[in-house]
C-alpha cells in the first residue's frame, strides 16, 4: 500500500496531504519565466515498457493520469492567449539548405503577412523554418517541444514556446489552437 493511504471500512481514503505538498511543488514549477516560456520539469517517470507490458495498480494508474492531467494544464496555461494558429508538421532533420526547408520558411512569411500565429513542434528543421518564417517576418511564433533528454531542443525563433513530456499531449496541443495546418515531409506522423 502506498504511503499516506489509509484502509478504512469503506475502502481507501486518501491522505491529501502529503501528495498535495508535491503535486504543489509540480503545479509551481509550470509557472512562467520571465521569457515567456515555461520550464520542462521531471516528474518520477513510470518505466514505460513496464507500463505497457502489464496491468498496473491502481495508485500507479492514478499517479500516470495526474502526471497527464499536469502535463495537459501546463500546455492549456502556456497556450491559451496564442490566438488563431496554423499548425506546421514537419520532419527536424532538414538542414537549412534543403529545399523543404526553404518552402516551411515561405510558409511561416506568408502565414505571418496575413496576421496568423504560425505553430510548430518547436524542433529544428522544418519546424525551425517555418517559426523563423514567421519571427523575421513580424508574425507570431510558438511552439510545443517535446523533452528529449539528448535529442530535440527548442530552437531559436519562438516567441512562446512550452515543453512537454509525452507525445500525446504535444499532439493534442498542436490541433486544439490550430485553423489550418500544413503538413510537409516528416509531418504528423511523428512530428521530430
Amino acid at each position: 500500500m502506498p504511503p499516506g493511504v489509509l484502509q478504512t471500512s469503506g475502502g481507501f481514503l486518501f491522505l491529501i496531504s502529503s501528495y498535495l505538498k508535491y503535486f504543489y511543488s509540480e503545479i509551481l514549477t509550470m509557472s512562467e519565466n520571465s521569457n515567456g516560456t515555461y520550464p520542462a520539469y521531471e516528474l518520477s517517470p513510470i518505466d514505460q515498457s513496464q507500463f505497457l507490458q502489464e496491468p498496473q495498480t491502481r495508485w500507479n494508474n492514478f499517479r500516470f493520469a495526474f502526471r497527464v492531467f499536469l502535463q495537459f494544464m501546463k500546455g492549456l496555461r502556456a497556450l491559451h492567449f496564442v490566438g488563431p494558429c496554423i499548425t506546421v508538421f514537419g520532419s527536424a532533420r532538414f538542414k537549412s539548405d534543403h529545399s523543404y526547408y526553404q518552402k516551411a520558411y515561405e510558409f511561416g512569411k506568408a502565414i505571418a503577412e496575413i496576421g496568423g500565429t504560425v505553430m510548430t513542434g518547436g524542433g529544428p528543421g522544418i519546424m525551425e523554418a517555418a517559426n523563423k518564417g514567421a519571427f523575421e517576418n513580424g508574425g507570431f511564433s510558438v511552439g510545443c517541444n517535446i523533452w528529449l533528454p539528448h535529442e530535440q531542443q527548442a530552437n531559436p525563433y519562438m516567441h512562446r514556446w512550452v515543453m512537454i513530456r509525452y507525445f500525446f499531449i504535444r499532439k493534442v496541443l498542436l490541433l486544439k489552437y490550430s485553423y489550418g495546418f500544413v503538413v510537409m515531409p516528416g509531418g504528423f506522423r511523428n512530428n521530430g
